[in-house]
């Protein structure tokens, strides 16, 4: 009994969510952005990688961006995707292509870069802190 209202409820989660128009990020990304963000990249104000998948910013960055933009295009007014461009794709390609991103050091060479540390540096957070932090956050 138990196993088949899990099996009903997974097929209805299967029938809610948007069928994708490509199966992956990078797939989108040769099909569509690629094609959609052309810039002239001989000028220094403007970076790009062409091996972007191996820049784990750039990677996440990208999947964001391929995720977001299947579930605009569902809106069939096209608000949805204008909404994705100004409000998610063009700030994330400027990151992307500025001089201070992700591929700085891929100016003439790829190059990951490679951080000091494993994270951002942080002072751990104190617990009292936390506490107070968890309480005064609604819970929704």
């Amino acid at each position: 009994m138990n196993d088949d209202l899990e099996e009903v409820e997974q097929e209805e989660a299967d029938a809610a969510a948007p069928e994708l128009l490509y199966s992956d990020a990078p797939t989108w990304f040769e099909d569509y952005l690629s094609y959609l963000y052309r810039r002239d990249l001989g000028r220094s104000t403007t970076l790009w990688c062409e091996r972007w998948f191996d820049h784990p910013e750039a990677l996440t960055r990208i999947q964001i961006l391929w995720r977001s933009w299947e579930a605009a295009r569902q809106d069939d007014t096209m608000s949805g995707l204008a909404t994705w461009f100004v409000n998610i794709a063009d700030p994330m390609m400027r990151e992307l292509f500025s001089p201070e991103g992700t591929f700085k050091r891929c100016i003439d060479r790829h190059e990951v870069r490679t951080p000091d540390k494993e994270h951002l540096p942080f002072q751990p957070y104190y617990e009292e802190l936390r506490q107070d932090f968890h309480m005064n956050t609604p819970i929704s």
